[in-house]
């Protein structure tokens, strides 16, 4: 039996969740008529809030390693969605952005991404050093923290509110 190609499991994300309670951002991404090039990094950004969502509800205090990194992924995912949506493809991002948040936002800013969200900065910020060197296990062991779980989930679900927002107001580039 053969691996699905990229394109095979890309088409199979895009038409089922693996999470039905996955957030109130996907549900709306998902009853959306208009698709976006990158919408299948906004359906996985969802996926991985969730399960930062769900590792929060468990209450295990070890667990902060896990939470810190599924919002790091869900925040990067998201970033690069909506800059596939601007016109960006894998390899600018891969060359541009990589895993560093900080440079991710600051991108979707330069091409109109606008946050409401007071923290998203804050977290970028305090995230991404680790993040991007996959050293989240040194966030997590900082006492005190220096941004709360309950906090860090605000500001991506804030994030992801955003990212879908802009993809709903502004035409899709052509190109």
């Amino acid at each position: 039996m053969r691996a699905p190609t990229p394109a095979g499991r890309r088409r199979f994300r895009q038409g089922s969740s693996s999470s039905p309670a996955a957030d109130h951002a996907s549900s709306r991404a998902r009853r959306s008529s208009k698709r976006w090039r990158g919408k299948y990094l906004f359906d996985n950004a969802t996926e991985f809030l969730a399960g930062a969502h769900r590792v929060r509800a468990a209450g295990d205090s070890h667990s902060r390693e896990v939470l810190f990194h599924l919002i790091g992924c869900a925040v990067e995912l998201s970033l690069k969605s909506y800059l596939h949506f601007r016109g960006w493809n894998d390899d600018r991002c891969r060359h541009e952005v990589r895993h560093d948040l900080v440079k991710a936002l600051a991108a979707a800013e330069r091409l109109g991404l606008h946050r409401r969200h007071p923290d998203v900065r804050m977290l970028t910020r305090i995230l991404s050093p680790y993040y991007r060197c996959h050293r989240i296990r040194e966030l997590a062991k900082r006492d005190p923290a220096p941004i709360s779980p309950e906090r860090a989930l605000r500001a991506a679900e804030g994030l992801l509110d955003d990212v879908l927002a802009a993809v709903a107001e502004r035409p899709r580039p052509r190109g």
